[in-house]
């Protein structure tokens, strides 16, 4: 599966470029309406942020917002605003500055899909379960998907394949 980039609104707001379908939303928003407090790691330009908060969790975006999206923390920041949004905190820096610094066993729901180079999920998904609390989910999008072969690769190693698989959003419970 290829997913292409596109703009989309949520809930009849102004459109944000994302390569998230409409099916992997609707799942990301049930397990964000049950997390509390959310981590998402790789924000790009704030969709998924925003999908989270309004489905009521308080999340912590993590993104070095360099790269291959140059400008997307701006980006990213209107949209936060365009949509009122004020239960996200932006963390700027990359995934293996930043999760050692969170408070282990704080979230809810981690959201994976960052840096997509197997070594890099293997980091991130390793430190999503330190940092789920008991009852947890884990949530990594673009399992295989065409152009992010290290994803699967990844999950396949750690996690044994994709748990619940909506598109490429796989989804796996009961880890911490």
């Amino acid at each position: 599966m290829f997913l292409p980039w596109r703009p989309v609104g949520v809930d009849g707001g102004p459109p944000i470029l994302t390569a998230i379908t409409d099916a992997e939303t609707g799942v990301l928003a049930t397990l964000a309406a049950d997390a509390g407090e959310a981590l998402e790691v790789g924000s790009g330009f704030g969709y998924s942020a925003v999908v989270m908060a309004k489905a009521g969790a308080r999340v912590t975006a993590v993104d070095p917002h360099a790269g291959e999206l140059p400008g997307s923390l701006g980006i990213m920041t209107g949209n936060l605003q365009a949509y009122g949004v004020t239960t996200v905190t932006v963390r700027v820096g990359t995934s293996q500055a930043i999760l050692p610094a969170c408070q282990l066993g704080t979230f809810g729901l981690v959201f994976v899909d960052g840096d997509h180079t197997e070594a890099t999920v293997v980091h991130d998904v390793e430190w999503a379960v330190k940092l789920l609390r008991p009852g947890g989910v884990l949530a990594c999008h673009d399992y295989d998907e065409g152009t992010c072969p290290g994803v699967k690769a990844a999950l396949d190693r750690l996690m044994g394949g994709p748990g619940d698989l909506t598109d490429t959003l796989a989804v796996y419970r009961d880890l911490a």
